[in-house]
């Protein structure tokens, strides 16, 4: 699945800088427990970071720079937790991440998304399933 994510790096580099997202790349990096790829997407009002390790574990943080600044009583960051099953799986949520942090925002917070189709799935923690 990191590999799958550095390919995505990769490809969508030229895409990324079109769009006026810059990208910031970390890792990959080499634990005995675990592995990990990180990269932190800044595409000026919002920033984002994202980790995942081989497991198919993954961290997203979504920050809204503006709204924090402007409304600083407002939920300005979401931080959701997955475990992927496949690299299909995380590049879709992937994407959904880069087009809501493109796309014309809304009136509203972080929370609400700039876009409701370009939301982020939500999905239960991985102790939840059963």
């Amino acid at each position: 699945m990191l590999e799958a994510f550095q390919e995505w790096v990769r490809q969508n580099s030229e895409r990324l800088k079109d769009l006026g997202v810059s990208i910031t790349t970390y890792g990959p990096s080499q634990r005995p427990d675990r592995n990990s790829f990180a990269v932190d997407l800044d595409a000026g009002r919002y920033q984002a970071n994202v980790q995942l390790w081989d497991t198919g574990e993954c961290d997203i943080v979504l920050g809204d720079f503006e709204l924090a600044a402007n409304e600083p009583d407002k939920e300005a960051a979401e931080v959701s937790t997955y475990v992927f099953k496949s690299p299909e799986e995380f590049l879709s949520t992937l994407e959904l991440l880069l087009n809501r942090m493109v796309s014309k925002p809304d009136s509203g917070g972080c929370n609400r998304g700039p876009v409701a189709q370009a939301s982020l799935p939500v999905r239960p923690p991985p102790h939840a399933s059963g």
